[in-house]
């Protein structure tokens, strides 16, 4: 100690942290914290002025004891050190440190210092500052740091630079904590990208954190809502209902479940018409009746209503179905057994003998047990396991609906046929029992459940999700007989519960819901900790909750870990040949699970780890050493000598956490490196441990040993520690030596490069990879592995040297698309579209280029890219152009060339069919958006000039684009197509227009008639609209009226027409009034034509 800090007060200080030393991290920590707040500013002075002046250790304490001061003064001294600058960061949120301290960290050449401000920047919500830096990082550092501070900015500023990126899902979810409604914004306009799963997981973190952003997606974007986010929504059924009542939206998704209380509270402020209105906005997906989702099998917003409202909806939506298929059962759901019976008796009646009876079951269902009981079990006896399969559910599902005590019980004895049935069709049925709802698991008969547990255990066919559907089903029961005070009967369920856990089937169940006396009084009946190791590991799984009030229970999975070693060790052979039968016992798992359910996670849990750290053997020990390492640290010297393996070639290895040792005395964590270097060293070991003890070292000069290894794996290992955390002067050599080499160590060492030039000056991270990217005798993954390092360095050299990489001669393929993947940020560059264009050709640039990552091309490069699509689409080569034209139709809105280049592409003679098609498509639908403004008359214009035999069958097949295409677009393709002298073709499009206006409401006797005089009663060139299925159907006043005016009209063609109308029409009403009416009529006409069309008809009975 040196004089000059010597003093009474500092001694005993120093003396005090000795002391704690030895004490468990949590309660040295807490002893710290006190003693830094006890001491004079004199006393703390001089021991921090002594421990500054130590070893890293002491250092690093005196950090924690100024922190634990709230000295801000040393805390920001110790933001420049290197050594206790991470340390000081994490301090750095939770004190006053001066913003300008912060700024200039925030604004450092390094690149992991950079990204480590802003962390604390938003964990702190510095908002304000952040929102100050971030102009000076853009223009400093690019894109990425955009990306990487922005999430610790205000809403407002986030909501003005989102904009400007083409930000990854990754950021969008952190963003969609912090501003909701600037990212909602850019799921709305497309800027989340196309992806539907990563988009899904941005809109459900919306949905968890802001209705008023899954409000304004809801306005802006509905078909991007997913259901969780609907049902956030009807928080705000009002704001909701205005929304839909604006845009007249359908089809949102909801699920087939109750909808929490709040939200049905709310929904209930509405007036039951308003509700009704609310409810046929939605579409509640089918109910998962055979699975094992959560499902209600009911519409939830139709449960809210009154039930005479209820039936009057759901008739109203049943009557227009023409089959099994398009039955509503959610809607159904809701009504009660007299109405549910009602609408399903007559579909039953038209469709059981021609519906396929696993869509008939659905119904069957629904109806009342003594109405279908007989016809479900004929079907569960059917020889097709696919229809029991369904028929056992449906009658399980049935009985649940009926809602009889008696009736279940007996279903229930029928079932025991499935238990005993093929595995799928047992799982499916135990599935559904599972689901028995609360009011009758009472009822359920404990033989009912013995001979299903008996099955499943005992069938060698059963899977794990069998014994997990039983597991459910038995849990239910217990906590039910034991919310209930049948303790008794839960006992009998618990004791086939302990079968069904014991099967090594079963991957695990959650702890049971009960109360420590019922724990205690259903433990006394059943005595768990008699049966057999399975057994006990299976009851200390359900309640070991309760284990303090289960002593024997407790002392059984003690006595378990404790003879798990002496159960195994032989009495024979060499010490080796032990080591080895202990190393390999089958004991193994069950030692290590009794370990772990007996240490809990009670109170007494860091007393217990003692007990096993002292006694247990190596399962036991490897359960207990992560909490040995991070709490307890007053055992690891016990630890280590347990660990300490006096055979070599058997040593084994706790898992204890990398950045463990960091807790440990000096001492002790060099002990560990050396137990590690030792297992690392050892040529008998194998080599999995060898390399997992590898991974853990952190001592460098051991990792610049091991990294010479001759081992591949353990040489890898070593190498990608040297990049976690050595020092760079002495670590940076190897490491390069290392990165050219092909292989498992290049790959190694390629990843610790690119670790360490994150801990790097801009400058000199940038000169570390060029040594890389620029060695033509490195390994392709390595040169790779350095073009995406160079690429995350924000410097002005990172361009020129990427096209140094670019134009070096002979450039493998490989290395050349990872560059042209990251020169796609300096798309605008006028040197980059030139040097990517001449390589469209090479497969490998292709795929990288024309599909970029929208996270790699953002803010102004944008426009460039799409105008380089643009440019694609011309080429030369088909291979280049179809892909181009996929990308050129996702980013045109971003561009400044319009549509020009596709209608040159699409109107020049010389292009290949293939990719005429192709375009054509992409022209159709995308034809009615603003930068398609002019394209379709420019095409139809520039197809309808020379009569080729090209430009004619172009020219035709436009029409095949009618399903993408409104109608005033088709009407312009009409005139060309006659005057080319392809009325058949000009015949289809003129239907075509007609009918799709039709779907809209239009039926304007114009289009028919020039359909009508396009067709010339040509037989050849008839189209009839039978084919047709819209959309939405057909508006019946509109079809009316068309069809007396094709009536009046007169002639083959015109009668035809009628006759299919009525007829698409008809059906799509059910027949109703006046298409029945008309159809009676026709059959008394004396037009053939007419009558018989009317006959062959088949009307349903009224």
């Amino acid at each position: 100690m040196a004089a000059a800090y010597r003093s009474p007060a500092v001694d005993e200080a120093f003396e005090r942290l000795d002391r704690y030393g030895t004490a468990p991290f949590p309660a040295r920590m807490r002893a710290l914290a006190v003693l830094g707040r006890e001491l004079t500013a004199e006393t703390f002075a001089g021991l921090h002025a002594l421990l500054d002046a130590g070893n890293d250790d002491d250092r690093h304490t005196g950090l924690f004891l100024a922190v634990a001061r709230r000295d801000v003064d040393r805390l920001v001294a110790a933001l420049a050190d290197p050594l206790l600058r991470s340390r000081a960061l994490a301090a750095a949120g939770r004190l006053p440190v001066p913003d300008e301290v912060l700024a200039g960290l925030a604004l450092d050449a390094t690149l992991a210092v950079r990204r480590n401000t802003y962390g604390i920047l938003r964990r702190s919500r510095r908002w304000a500052l952040a929102d100050r830096l971030l102009p000076e990082v853009a223009r400093r550092f690019g894109d990425l740091d955009i990306a990487a501070l922005l999430p610790a900015c205000s809403p407002d500023l986030v909501a003005r630079w989102l904009p400007r990126l083409s930000p990854p899902p990754g950021l969008l979810r952190r963003l969609a904590r912090t501003a909701p409604l600037a990212v909602a914004e850019a799921v709305a306009t497309g800027q989340a990208g196309d992806a539907l799963w990563p988009r899904t997981q941005v809109v459900r973190v919306l949905a968890r954190r802001s209705p008023e952003a899954i409000l304004l997606l809801l306005e802006r974007a509905p078909r991007k809502l997913i259901e969780q986010a609907t049902t956030t929504l009807l928080a705000r059924p009002r704001a909701v209902l205005e929304i839909v009542r604006r845009d007249r939206l359908t089809g949102l998704f909801l699920r087939s479940q109750r909808l929490p209380r709040s939200v049905e509270r709310a929904v209930r402020r509405l007036d039951p018409a308003e509700i009704a209105e609310l409810a046929a906005a939605f579409f509640v997906q089918p109910d998962d009746w055979m699975g094992e989702g959560r499902s209600d099998g009911i519409h939830p917003l139709l449960a809210l209503l009154p039930p005479s409202e209820r039936r009057r909806i759901v008739a109203a939506s049943v009557a227009p179905t023409t089959g099994v298929y398009e039955v509503p059962t959610a809607e159904i759901g809701t009504l009660d057994p007299a109405d549910r019976a009602e609408l399903l008796r007559p579909i039953l009646a038209r469709q059981r003998r021609e519906a396929p009876p696993t869509e008939l079951l659905r119904l069957l269902r629904l109806m009342p047990l003594p109405d279908v009981e007989e016809e479900l079990l004929v079907q569960a006896g059917a020889a097709g396991h696919g229809v029991r399969m369904v028929a056992w559910p449906a009658l399980l599902d049935c009985a649940q609906w009926h809602g009889d005590p008696e009736a279940y019980v007996r279903i229930l004895d029928r079932a025991e046929r499935a238990w005993h049935d093929q595995e799928e069709v047992r799982t499916v049925a135990l599935r559904r029992a599972a689901r028995t709802p609360s009011s009758l698991l009472a009822a359920v008969p404990l033989p009912v459940l013995r001979a299903a547990t008996v099955a499943v255990v005992q069938s060698a066919d059963s899977t794990p999700d069998t014994v997990a559907a039983l597991t459910c089903w038995l849990v239910r029961v217990v906590e039910r007989a034991a919310a209930e005070g049948e303790f008794s009967r839960a006992a009998d369920a618990l004791t086939l519960l302990l079968q069904a856990g014991a099967d090594d089937r079963q991957e695990g169940t959650a702890p049971l819901r009960l109360t420590a006396g019922a724990a205690v009084a259903i433990s006394a009946l059943v005595r768990p900790e008699r049966g057999r190791p399975a057994t006990v590991l299976a009851a200390g799984r359900l309640l070991g909750r309760h284990l303090p009030a289960l002593p024997e229970l407790d002392a059984a999975l003690g006595a378990l870990w404790r003879s798990a070693g002496q159960a195994v060790a032989p009495t024979g052979g060499s010490a080796r040949s032990r080591s080895a039968a202990a190393f390999r016992s089958d004991q193994e798992p069950t030692a290590a699970t009794a370990a772990r359910l007996w240490l809990g996670t009670g109170p007494d849990r860091d007393g217990r780890v003692g007990v096993v750290a002292a006694e247990g053997a190596q399962p036991a020990l490897l359960v207990c050493a992560p909490l040995v390492a991070t709490r307890r640290t007053d055992l690891v010297d016990l630890l280590l000598d347990r660990i300490t393996t006096p055979v070599p070639g058997h040593g084994w290895l706790p898992g204890v956490p990398t950045a463990a040792s960091r807790r440990w005395r000096p001492a002790q964590a060099r002990r560990w490196q050396l137990l590690l270097a030792g297992i690392a060293d050892d040529e008998d070991a194998a080599l999995p441990i060898r390399v997992a003890a590898t991974e853990r070292i952190t001592e460098p000069s051991t990792l610049l040993r091991l990294c010479r290894s001759e081992l591949h794996p353990v040489a890898a290992a070593a190498l990608t520690g040297l990049g976690r955390g050595a020092d760079p002067g002495s670590a940076l050599p190897e490491l390069l030596a290392a990165a050219p080499l092909a292989g498992v160590r290049g790959r190694a060492a390629m990843t610790g490069v690119r670790r360490m030039v994150t801990r790097l000056p801009e400058s000199a991270a940038l000169e570390v990879c060029r040594r890389v990217v620029l060695d033509e005798r490195a390994s392709v993954g390595s040169r790779k592995g350095a073009v995406r390092a160079v690429a995350q360095i924000p410097s002005t050299g990172v361009r020129d040297l990427l096209l140094a990489v670019w134009d070096q001669p002979n450039l493998h393929r490989d290395v050349r698309a990872a560059t042209a993947g990251e020169l796609l940020r300096w798309i605008g560059d006028p040197e980059v579209p030139t040097r990517l264009a001449a390589f469209l050709t090479e497969p490998a640039v292709r795929d990288v280029v024309l599909d970029a990552r929208p996270d790699v091309v953002g803010g102004p490069a944008r426009g460039a890219y799409a105008d380089f699509l643009a440019a694609a689409i011309r080429h030369h080569d088909p291979a280049v152009v179809r892909p181009a034209l996929t990308g050129y139709g996702k980013w045109l809105p971003h561009g400044t060339a319009g549509s020009a280049p596709l209608v040159a592409l699409l109107t020049d003679p010389a292009t290949l069919d293939d990719v005429w098609d192709d375009g054509c498509l992409l022209l159709a639908r995308r034809v009615t958006e603003p930068p398609m403004a002019g394209a379709w008359t420019a095409v139809v214009r520039g197809l309808s000039g020379p009569t080729t035999e090209p430009g004619r069958r172009r020219l035709a097949g436009l029409v095949r684009s009618w399903s993408w295409l409104p109608p005033d677009h088709l009407d312009v393709l009409v005139d060309p197509l006659v005057q080319a002298r392809l009325p058949r073709a000009a015949a289809r499009c003129a239907c075509y227009a007609a009918m799709r206006a039709l779907a809209h409401g239009n039926a304007d006797p114009d289009r028919w008639a020039r359909y009508l005089g396009t067709v010339d009663e040509r037989a050849t060139r008839i189209v009839t609209p039978s084919w047709y299925s819209p959309e939405e159907p057909v508006p019946t006043e509109q079809a009316l009226a068309l069809v007396r005016w094709l009536e009046n009209a007169g002639g083959t063609v015109a009668i035809r027409l009628a006759v299919d109308l009525v007829e698409l029409v008809g059906a799509q009403n059910r027949w109703a009034e006046p298409w029945r009416q008309i159809v009676l009529g026709w059959r008394e006409s004396e037009d053939p034509d007419l009558a018989e069309p009317a006959w062959l008809t088949a009307l349903p009975p009224r």
